[in-house]
């Protein structure tokens, strides 16, 4: 190393150079002790500098940076090559270069930075408006003004596009900041709604392009009630709290309307009270809430196998029709029209634990729908069931997945004796008796939930006596203890919720190195980061 080193400070022959580049890159690959070393005798700022050199030492010197900032567990090699200014070096070539091997060994350098909470900060302000603008608009095939005829029969889902796009997923787990920065980037959201759109009927729905870009939305569409300002729900209108386009909160009634009228407008709208139209949004982050952008996420769960893209486009929908706000309501009402529920819940039957834990989540919200809660009370609850513990398809559910479940089956039950009734006649009754007693086996959230189901059905007085047969009573509900909160789930007994509030979450680690972190609520967020190493 130290001989390498002095070549690479010293020499000036390109050759010469690019060969020793070459070695840091083949003694950086999956050896991270070396990686410590090159760091430590202080490689990484000269690797950085030779950016700026000939075309051959500039890709040998990507492909060492790219091996050196592989790996969750080499964040301080991430940190270096920031340190050393190589964000903006990095960039400057994407913007200069049309070499495809100098764009993909940048963006793979990109994406691997990308998993460093440290330096996400640097790449949202110096690197995403240039990834956005040289890869994604470009390679995403949008041209600023298409329908869905002028839709192209392919894109370029090439490993620049799939690197670029698996930066930009990382860095839209950066907080609201972050979030904020990336849905006012120009030509983001289209861009990637378009992809979603080009791929539908074809056979490359699975690819990883496709799933990179469904764990961007679904993060960009976290918390948007709270975090969009009213200019982009609205409009730039400035008298739009007058004209009532903030939903019922603002809306100014006639005094003078006939009260029949009123009444048959209330029935008309029963569970939707609040909602009024909205501007249409024809491009840029208020594409996000358009009602056409559900038949986006329903064809992939129609077409899609990959398990992380459907669960990423289930966990969207439920980011989507989360919370009361005037959008979501009228995403529910569209989940229907559409003809999505029946979509959604078939979700539960499938084996993926992450899948069946969004699909839960996202049954509840779209059960804030009147309407769809009826219809969800009839075809719903027997696939939620069966998922319990004790039932044919409960292998392989894990514990928050079951307080999903049980938060769904909550907000189906309520005020709804038939759906209760269907509950009882499924054998819901004693598999939740059971867990309400398995304090030792599930955690205190569970367990709490349960017990608020259970209550729920006992306000019904022909299911008491069969509650009692399976040895649960009221009592049971009154002397339980406050839910622990050692799982990282925090349950919102007001609002029949579980939510959790920003961590580290839970790193994994498998093949394909994937490390991504979950966590679970009304709304939801993604965040996946793989890195490039070669």
């Amino acid at each position: 190393l130290p001989h390498l080193l002095e070549i690479l400070t010293t020499a000036t022959n390109g050759k010469l150079l690019s060969s020793a580049a070459g070695c840091i890159q083949h003694l950086a690959y999956n050896q991270d002790h070396m990686k410590n070393r090159i760091r430590d005798i202080g490689c990484i700022p000269i690797l950085v500098r030779l950016l700026q050199a000939e075309e051959e030492v500039c890709l040998s010197a990507l492909g060492a940076l790219r091996n050196l900032s592989f790996g969750i567990q080499n964040n301080l090699n991430k940190i270096a090559i920031n340190e050393a200014h190589g964000v903006t070096l990095l960039v400057q070539l994407l913007k200069s270069s049309d070499n495809f091997e100098i764009q993909e060994l940048v963006t793979g350098v990109f994406w691997n930075l990308s998993s460093s909470e440290q330096v996400k900060p640097e790449l949202l302000k110096r690197a995403l408006e240039s990834i956005v603008k040289y890869i994604i608009i470009p390679q995403s095939g949008w041209k600023g003004s298409q329908v869905r005829s002028d839709i192209a029969s392919n894109i370029q889902c090439t490993t620049v596009f799939r690197n670029a796009t698996g930066c930009l997923r990382n860095l839209s787990s950066a907080g609201l900041e972050g979030r904020q920065v990336m849905r006012s980037c120009h030509g983001l959201v289209d861009s990637l709604l378009f992809v979603l759109r080009c791929v539908q009927g074809k056979n490359d729905v699975d690819n990883k392009a496709v799933e990179n870009s469904v764990g961007i939305l679904r993060n960009l569409s976290y918390r948007l009630d709270s975090e969009v300002s009213p200019e982009h729900k609205y409009g730039q209108t400035d008298d739009w709290r007058s004209k009532g386009l903030g939903g019922g909160q603002f809306k100014r009634k006639d005094m003078g309307d006939d009260i029949k009228k009123i009444k048959k407008n209330s029935k008309k709208h029963k569970g939707k009270e609040n909602a009024t139209p909205l501007p249409e949004h024809t491009n840029g982050v208020g594409l996000l809430w358009q009602p056409n952008v559900v038949r986006v996420y329903l064809d992939l769960l129609l077409e899609c196998s990959n398990p992380e893209t459907l669960e990423g486009a289930a966990a969207t929908l439920q980011n989507l029709t989360a919370s009361n706000w005037e959008p979501a309501q009228h995403l529910r009402e569209s989940v229907r029209k559409e003809k999505g529920l029946s979509v959604i819940t078939s979700l539960l039957r499938m084996t993926n634990d992450s899948v069946v834990r969004a699909t839960a989540v996202c049954l509840r919200n779209l059960a804030g729908d009147a309407k769809n809660k009826e219809l969800l009370g009839e075809n719903a609850v027997h696939d939620l069931v069966k998922r319990l513990p004790g039932g044919e398809g409960a292998d392989g559910i894990t514990d928050m997945t079951i307080g999903a479940i049980i938060s769904a089956l909550l907000e189906l039950v309520s005020a709804s004796p038939e759906t209760a009734r269907r509950l009882k006649e499924l054998g819901g009754i004693g598999r939740l008796v059971e867990i309400s007693r398995s304090t030792d086996v599930y955690s205190g959230q569970c367990v709490h939930i349960s017990n608020r189901l259970l209550a729920s059905c006992w306000e019904i007085r022909e299911l008491r006596k069969s509650i009692k047969n399976e040895g649960w009573n009221i009592a049971m509900l009154q002397r339980q203890a406050p839910p622990d909160r050692s799982d990282g789930l925090e349950y919102d007994e007001t609002n029949n919720q579980f939510k959790a509030s920003y961590n580290t979450g839970l790193d994994r680690t498998n093949k394909n190195r994937h490390r991504y972190f979950y966590t679970l609520r009304r709304c939801s967020k993604f965040v996946l980061a793989i890195e490039t190493e070669n």
